[in-house]
């Protein structure tokens, strides 16, 4: 009977190992053990895996060698009978800080995908379903709400919020007293007299021959004919007019009985079609006996309260990519804030004797002058112990006065004093200075979720993104189990949920 094949290795000087040979049976399960820093990684890893696959790989082709990652030969005086080798070695290939179990495994992404295409949103101010409205929704909803009705099919005048461009800058502007440039007047924007008779005569140039102007909400709305712009006769408007949304230019005059004519659903599609063209994406209907007015917007926008949301997309729930990432704290989560226990570690300590820790260093010893001068002008006394100091003194210590800004060597406070040093972050004693002050906290934005406001209020079932995220593996598989979904969604989500389940369930 023939002995079993060994796998034999003499005078293995790899690493720290000093000239062993050994002798591993061949077709056996071998464990190597050994306290730490005993040379077991170097034998196995660095010895027998690298002799392993450096001679798999100089057995192929130039070319395809070429694609392949060659190991450096391993110190030792010979090796028998080793075969190509594949080896599990203990390391961390995570490289990114924001990696979980869900990206890692790939579940995160068909979450986005599963959000994206079936997720509904919900405005977080008041709770309203979002929906994007087109043309051929409004005329759905109008076949309940026209009939037997006299309206008015309007469409609103105006810039709305966002579309007026900022001012250009100016040269010479005045400054303030303390040398910078004055802050411009938070001023809104209005439409003069002059430019509302342009606005008038393009729109009559387009064919429309009449506007009107709702006074007030509830008001009876005042007529306009534009055949008589620039004639005494015709209404002279406020200056907001069209900035206050009360201005609109009628599009059609409806009075239907039914919507179930197929012409008259065509005259109504064509005019809201008209209507949202020339109100940039909005459309009113005003009941001319009760003057009611129902405003719409085809914004991805809640039709509740106003408040405009991104239309779902994967990128919005990665907080991996500057789309969906918190911007606060990029997606981390967490952010580096001061910590007044770091910056103030001995409370028993007087101003005068270093109680704030930073400022006793020599390097900024200038800012400590300038805290002195900055206390004993607000009655402070550097003499008493900081945990002594009432709220408003330490808040003044913290956070500065505005009203000392007059003051050339003002003191902006605590806070702004780190603000300003992050100027020179490039340099790394700066920040490794800065770091010795700060804590980890919950990002006061996103509360931990790590995603914009926007990637919160959609929800699938009863849970946002983040919620599914936080759940335990056995109940994130339980939430996609019990998930009720319309014979449309499924068509579209059939397989993101099938690997989604397959991988929780291996998990």
């Amino acid at each position: 009977m023939t002995k079993p094949r060994s796998i034999r290795l003499f005078g293995v000087r790899q690493n720290n190992l000093k000239n062993i040979s050994v002798e591993i049976p061949f077709r056996e399960l071998t464990v190597v053990t050994g306290l730490s820093g005993s040379g077991k990684s170097s034998l196995v890893f660095d010895t027998l895996y690298a002799e392993g696959q450096r001679r798999y790989v100089e057995s192929l082709s130039t070319y395809t060698r070429q694609f392949l990652a060659k190991m450096p030969k391993p110190e030792l005086d010979r090796i028998e009978s080793v075969p190509p080798a594949i080896a599990l070695e203990q390391k961390n290939h995570v490289v990114n800080s924001r990696s979980t179990v869900g990206t890692q495994t790939e579940i995160v992404d068909y979450l986005r995908l599963l959000y994206a295409k079936v997720g509904r949103t919900f405005c977080l101010d008041c709770g309203t379903e979002v929906k994007k409205i087109s043309a051929e929704t409004l005329v759905e909803w109008g076949t309940d709400w026209l009939p037997k009705k006299k309206a008015y099919l309007l469409a609103p005048l105006g810039a709305r919020e966002g579309d007026v461009p900022p001012p250009k800058k100016t040269k010479g502007k005045k400054k303030s007293s303390g040398g910078k440039k004055a802050p411009p007047k938070s001023k809104a924007k209005t439409l003069g007299p002059a430019t509302l008779d342009a606005l008038f005569s393009v729109i009559r140039e387009q064919g429309f021959q009449r506007a009107v102007y709702l006074p007030k909400a509830g008001a009876e709305a005042v007529s306009l004919d534009l055949g008589e712009l620039g004639t005494p006769a015709f209404l002279k408007l406020p200056k907001d007019a069209a900035e206050s949304g009360r201005l609109f230019v009628v599009v059609d005059r409806l009075r239907v009985t039914a919507l179930d004519d197929p012409e008259t659903r065509s005259r109504l599609a064509d005019s809201i079609d008209q209507g949202l063209r020339l109100g940039k994406g909005r459309v009113a209907f005003y009941d001319l006996d009760s003057f009611e007015l129902k405003t719409f917007d085809a914004r991805y926008a809640c039709i509740g309260c106003g408040r405009e949301y991104r239309e779902p997309e994967p990128q919005l729930f990665a907080f991996n990519n500057p789309l969906g990432a918190c911007s606060h704290c990029s997606g981390f989560g967490y952010t580096l804030e001061l910590d007044e226990g770091l910056v103030v570690p001995d409370p028993s300590k007087t101003l005068k004797n270093g109680a704030i820790d930073p400022f006793s260093k020599p390097s900024f010893s200038d800012w400590q002058s300038e805290m002195f001068r900055f206390a004993e002008r607000h009655g402070i006394s550097i003499g008493k112990r900081y945990r002594e100091l009432t709220q408003s003194e330490r808040r003044l210590l913290w956070d500065g006065d505005p009203s000392d800004e007059k003051n050339h060597d003002r003191f902006p406070g605590i806070r702004q004093c780190f603000e300003e040093l992050k100027k020179w972050k490039y340099k790394l004693h700066i920040r490794v200075f800065i770091r010795r002050y700060q804590s980890q906290s919950l990002c006061p934005v996103c509360l931990g979720s790590r995603l914009q406001a926007d990637a919160l209020a959609v929800r699938v079932g009863e849970l946002n993104f983040p919620k599914v995220l936080e759940l335990p593996i056995i109940d994130s598989l339980a939430w996609i189990r019990s998930l009720k979904l319309t014979a449309a969604q499924k068509k579209i989500a059939t397989e993101i949920f099938q690997q989604v389940e397959r991988r929780l369930s291996f998990l």
